[in-house]
């Protein structure tokens, strides 16, 4: 048996093939790019809700149990101060003793850019705003101990503080 009577590929059947295959590569490469951004986007999703979650369990940790809530610094009181600077919520526990003052860090966490804070009817509303602005967390801490009855809203960054009085 000879190859004279068989026919090959044309030139037109592999240029349709190479276009086909160049058009299932490139929606390939498409549906990853995609997959990719979209993996990216749950992460930060799910980083700034852990930050926001971890923001928020010292928030209900001391203000649970706090006599007094203000949006000033008492430099006399025992107490927990919340501030945010550089998109990072410091937490900052101050005892106040008959041989000085002392302040410890007890948390520092950063992609935090804010936190919304009021108080009404003995609730400590809040809202944690992530860095970019993303995700916001709302919630609301009953205030057992707390004597005051209304904090007009304000937003903790920048110079502001929220002290919890222990």
């Amino acid at each position: 048996m000879t190859l004279h009577g068989k026919k090959g590929i044309t030139l037109v059947e592999l240029i349709v093939s190479v276009a086909l295959t160049a058009v299932i590569i490139t929606a390939a490469c498409g549906a990853l790019y995609a997959a990719a951004h979209s993996f990216r986007s749950g992460s930060a999703s799910a980083f700034n809700q852990q930050r926001a979650a971890l923001a928020e369990s010292y928030l209900q940790r001391y203000a649970a149990t706090a006599t007094a809530v203000s949006s000033e610094s008492e430099s006399d009181k025992n107490g927990v101060f919340f501030s945010v600077r550089n998109n990072a919520v410091q937490i900052t526990r101050q005892t106040v003793s008959d041989s000085g003052k002392t302040q410890a860090n007890e948390a520092s966490i950063d992609g935090i850019s804010g936190i919304e804070v009021s108080v009404s009817a003995g609730v400590l509303h809040y809202t944690i705003v992530s860095q970019d602005g993303s995700y916001r967390l709302t919630g609301g801490i009953a205030l057992n101990n707390d004597a005051s009855d209304s904090l007009a809203p304000f937003t903790v960054r920048g110079d502001s503080v929220l002290f919890l009085k222990l």
